[in-house]
This record gives C-alpha cells, structure tokens and sequence, in this order.
C-alpha cells in the first residue's frame, strides 16, 4: 500500500537485475495507476509534408480530452494547414461513450468555413464491441463535405490481441466521392497494423495500407483513380504519467512518381 517505498524497491531490485521482471512489472503497474489518476489530457501535433513534385506542407494541431464523467470522453481541438499554397484552419468536437462490457460508440464533427483542401463540414461515427475474447470488432461512417466534392465513406474493422502484448489490426474503408463538376468515384483502401504494447500507455508500430483515390480529370465527365502504397512506423512513451511523446513517419508511393514523405510528432500533458 506504500507506492513511494515500492518503486523504491522496485528501482533498486533493477539495479541489481536488470532483468527481474516482476519488480518492472510492478513499476509498469504504479506508472499505469497514476496516470488513471488524470481526468484530462491536452495534445499538441505538428507533422512535415514533403512531396516530390510540389511545395511541402506543414500541419500544427491543440486537442484536449476530458474524461471527469464516468464513462465519458469529450474532445476539442483545433488545427492548422499549410498545403498547395492554401493556409486553412479547422475546428472539431466530439464524444466517445464507454461501456463496462467494453462497447464504445465515437461521434466527431467538425467545421472549416471556405477551406480548399480541408474537408468544410465532416460527420464521423464509430461503434467499436468485444465479439470474444482478445478480438475487438469496429463499423462506422463518415460524410466530408469539400470545396468541389462531397464524400461518403464505410468502415469495418477488427484488432486482435496476440501474445506477447502485440495486437494485430486490420481495416476496410471503401469510400464514394461525389464531385461538383459531375461523375462519381468509388475507392476501397485497407491497412495492416501491428502493434506492441510494453505498458497501457507506451507501444510501437509498424503499418501497411494500400488503396485508391478519385480525381476529377482534364474533362467535366471523367473520373481517374489514383493507386498508392504506404509504410509507417512510430511508437509513444510516457516518460512520467503527467508527459507522453509520440512519432510516425509515413511513405505513400502514389502512382506516377509523386510520393510523399510525412514527419509527424505528438506531446501529451495530463493534468
């Protein structure tokens, strides 16, 4: 009942083993209670664009996460945009609800008046549920409404915990973009993600994804698809409960030579 004289002697038994596992069990253990203790959480990101054919682009984004009701998770955030020679900004809210048999349901909206490359207005859901044990099911929805096109898309997704502390995640997403000018597009993309988990709040992983994605060509009546792969890597620590640090590098090989290249890195602040 002790915690101070516990990582103490869990601090100590390490240095004389640095392989004892159950004393970094246990420290794993008092680092994962204190930071339950924490009911918010502010973020602040920042990711580099840099693309082959074109300027690069930057992206700084605020959220904070309030979890002071049971059950409960509310979301505020705030973003920033620099691409294709377009400064935009973007406001977004929402909720997640969290059930004690495990089922969650995420609603998220947001808003960006006049934006060009930013989706305008956006609705989100996603509905997530144990079907057994170790196996996590996810379905949802999106609408984004662009400057010249509308956009509808369908989830379906599934996370399967391995041994080890990995997790398998696998998901669908196909996609149906209505564009202004006329004609229709529709585009699938998939993902593989494993992920390893040496606590609740630190891990790394490593990803795949493939898929297409509409365009409107040089006529009013013509629709093209753009193939692209993507490889990704990253991970997050918490260093201390209250501080947490997070990275990802992402590279899409998009189709006829104009890949891109993204540095993306996150800090946390609970408080």
């Amino acid at each position: 009942g002790d915690e101070l004289s516990a990582k103490r002697n869990f601090e100590k038994a390490l240095a004389l083993d640095p392989s004892d596992a159950d004393a970094r069990k246990g420290l794993d253990q008092l680092a994962a209670k204190a930071a339950r203790s924490y009911r918010r959480e502010a973020e602040f990101g920042a990711s580099y664009l840099r693309i082959r054919k074109a300027n690069p682009g930057s992206q700084i984004h605020v959220a904070v996460r309030d979890r002071t009701l049971t059950g409960w998770e509310f979301l505020g955030k705030a973003e920033y945009l620099h691409r294709f020679g377009q400064d935009e900004g973007r406001g977004t809210v929402g909720a997640v609800r969290k059930w004690p048999a495990g089922g969650s349901l995420r609603v998220e909206g947001g808003l960006a008046p006049d934006a060009q490359v930013l989706s305008r207005t956006f609705l989100e859901v996603e509905a997530g549920w144990p079907l057994r044990q170790g196996l996590v099911g996810y379905a949802g929805g999106k609408f984004a409404h662009y400057a010249e096109a509308d956009s509808w898309n369908a989830v379906a997704a599934v996370e399967y915990y391995l041994p080890g502390r990995n997790a398998l995640f696998a998901r669908y997403i196909h996609s149906r973009t209505e564009f202004d000018r006329g004609g229709t597009s529709d585009d699938g993309n998939w993902m593989l993600r494993v992920t390893h988990f040496r606590t609740d709040d630190d891990r790394a992983w490593v990803y795949y994804s493939r898929g297409t994605e509409g365009y409107t060509t040089g006529t009013s009546d013509q629709i093209g698809n753009l193939p692209s792969d993507s490889w990704g890597i990253g991970g997050r620590i918490f260093p201390r409960p209250r501080w947490g640090l997070e990275g990802n590098v992402e590279w899409q090989d998009r189709q006829g030579g104009n890949d891109y290249l993204t540095f993306t890195a996150l800090l946390y602040r609970r408080f």
